[in-house]
């Protein structure tokens, strides 16, 4: 039987100063056996969107080194639903230490390096930027929340998911950003175990 999760929450201002592993990079599958190894929770999209809101300036800087440096890979996990453009978003996927959350039927239209203000202008797009990053707030928010986390501003900030057609093969996409040639990229096209990332933890507290 698979172990009992505790019941945790993510603390506020939770995400960790110091990239996990030295700076080591891998995929968001070993990255989920790697935290669940040390009894410790993957960072998710949201948390990195926090940071975004109302994170301080040296793990700011510190995540934007990153950013630039190499993707970053958070725990969060797009299940899409071929032929539909519907999918599941996890976040803390596949952690045996906090409860994954999970959102349902969630519409995930194609993005081809999509601005976001592009992104936000449609009821679909800014649905489903809400669920990725577990928030309800307004699309200016967002925006405003992920160019401070980005350091890049807003005609900077693109949006990619895969072709409905690809949806099919692979159907379990992570969520990665980085900083590449100015632009910042919230990938949700690559595959769980196809493409290497850094990471950070997060810090818990007892419900």
């Amino acid at each position: 039987m698979p172990a009992k999760r505790k019941l945790l929450s993510v603390a506020k201002g939770a995400l960790d100063e110091v990239v996990a592993y030295d700076g080591a990079t891998t995929t968001q599958r070993d990255w989920s056996l790697w935290y669940n190894r040390k009894d410790r929770i993957m960072a998710a999209a949201q948390d990195f969107y926090k940071v975004g809101k109302d994170g301080g300036e040296k793990l700011l800087e510190s995540l934007q080194k990153d950013f630039r440096d190499e993707w970053v890979v958070t725990s969060t996990e797009i299940q899409y639903q071929f032929p539909s453009l519907e999918a599941t978003v996890t976040h803390y996927f596949d952690s045996r230490v906090i409860q994954p959350m999970f959102m349902q039927g969630v519409v995930v239209p194609v993005y081809t390096y999509i601005p976001i203000e592009e992104v936000v202008k449609t009821e679909e797009g800014l649905r489903y930027l809400q669920a990725l990053f577990q928030t309800k707030d307004d699309g200016e928010t967002i925006i405003t929340a992920l160019e401070r986390l980005s350091g890049e501003k807003r005609a900077r900030i693109k949006i990619i998911t895969p072709l409905q057609h690809n949806r099919e093969y692979y159907q379990n996409r992570a969520v990665f950003f980085r900083v590449d040639r100015g632009s910042f990229i919230v990938n949700c096209y690559d595959h769980v175990a196809s493409l290497n990332g850094r990471s950070r933890g997060v810090r818990v507290r007892e419900r």
